[in-house]
């Protein structure tokens, strides 16, 4: 055990990865204590400890399993073996460990933490397979977790974080977000991406004068700690995005600018932006358009940049275009958009083809049942032929 203590230390000492060799014999030394050990528990961990800690986790978790047989109320032992599950994808066992050790120490954060980690994991693996209920109930039970964990450990920023993008992300609960994230800015003074969450949570929720003042405390954080990890491409999609919701539309455009010219490869949905944003207010027709070019050359058929096109080919009195255009957007979205039909609507009328205008809108407004602006474009139109 001791050998294998000391390669283990020169193993893990160097910043270049083992080598074949250097690993074959730190583990040939392992298993020979392994085999020694008979029934002793604190040589069994000390051997799963290090292929955990060597990522051979498939080798670590049956010793985790044999010391929780010899040992069961050995907490430390059972979270690394759930740690082992959930990295191996055995994710059942691993909620159920880790509710059995929360059952036994609900005074510890830690599992809490992983158990919220496992769920949201679970969470996500269902909504790719289309159980979209199924996930909602996963990701509403590891927001809990995390809380819980918050309860007892407040001083975890991470936590906090984590917590975060389930509200903002899967959870759609912005108000909450920006409490939550209020609160950890209070403990961590300093903490650029914290105020970055919670500049994009005020933005969620609708406080658009507040998330522009905060990104730009973010900013001026990040830059005094020179965190070149927060101040990237996305940061300054995000800001552009809170400056647009703001009514900040040339503040918003020199944020998008800068968030193409840090990651011109993935500026498709910032070129969008700025073009969908131009063509929404009726400004800058042919830059907008040039933009929106620019997105579909990444993404030929991205629905939404087909609709900023198709919307920019309206605001150019092109309606024809427009109208193919908007067509073809309804056809390549994944899931229906009222924008997009409450646009092939708009456009329609401006054709004279009133019936097809009001069936496009009254899709859109299914999808959108609280639109009243829809909701008077119908009657108006209604109204109109009734009057003819």
């Amino acid at each position: 055990m001791r050998l294998g203590k000391l390669y283990m230390a020169l193993l893990l000492k160097s910043d270049s990865p083992p080598n074949s060799d250097e690993l074959k014999r730190t583990n040939e030394t392992f298993k020979k204590a392994a085999e020694h050990a008979g029934d002793d528990p604190a040589i069994l961990k000390d051997v799963a400890d290090y292929y955990a800690a060597s990522q051979q986790l498939k080798e670590a978790i049956p010793l985790y399993l044999r010391v929780l047989e010899l040992q069961p109320d050995d907490s430390n032992a059972r979270e690394k073996l759930a740690t082992g599950f959930v990295l191996t994808n055995q994710r059942s066992k691993a909620v159920e460990m880790l509710e059995q050790i929360i059952k036994e120490h609900p005074e510890k954060y830690q599992p809490y933490d992983l158990l919220a980690q496992v769920l949201d994991d679970e969470a996500r693996s269902l909504l790719r397979a289309n159980r979209v209920e199924e996930a909602k109930a996963r990701f509403a039970k590891a927001a809990t977790n995390y809380e819980q964990s918050l309860l007892i450990n407040p001083n975890h920023p991470g936590t906090y974080l984590h917590l975060a993008e389930l509200l903002l992300g899967p959870l759609k609960d912005a108000d909450r977000a920006v409490k939550l994230l209020t609160e950890a800015r209070r403990r961590f003074s300093g903490a650029p991406e914290i105020v970055y969450y919670l500049g994009i949570a005020q933005r969620e929720a609708k406080q658009s004068q507040q998330a522009v003042a905060t990104f730009e405390e973010a900013l001026h954080e990040a830059q005094m700690d020179q965190d070149d990890d927060v101040v990237n491409a996305k940061f300054y999609f995000n800001y552009g995005a809170a400056a647009e919701q703001a009514g900040l539309y040339e503040k918003a455009a020199d944020l998008l600018r800068k968030s193409i010219a840090l990651d011109p490869e993935n500026s498709a949905e910032a070129c969008n932006y700025i073009g969908y944003m131009w063509a929404d207010h009726d400004m800058n027709l042919d830059e907008a358009e040039a933009m929106i070019k620019r997105a579909l050359e990444k993404e030929p058929n991205n629905a939404s940049y087909l609709d900023s096109l198709g919307w920019v080919e309206f605001r150019k009195g092109k309606f024809d275009q427009a109208l193919s255009d908007l067509l073809r957007a309804a056809k390549t979205v994944e899931r229906d958009d009222p924008v997009v039909f409450e646009h092939i609507g708009d456009t329609y009328l401006k054709l004279n083809r009133t019936a097809e205008a009001l069936e496009a809108w009254q899709k859109a407004l299914v999808l959108d049942p609280k639109n009243k602006t829809l909701a008077k474009k119908i009657e108006g139109t209604k109204r109109t032929i009734a009057q003819h």
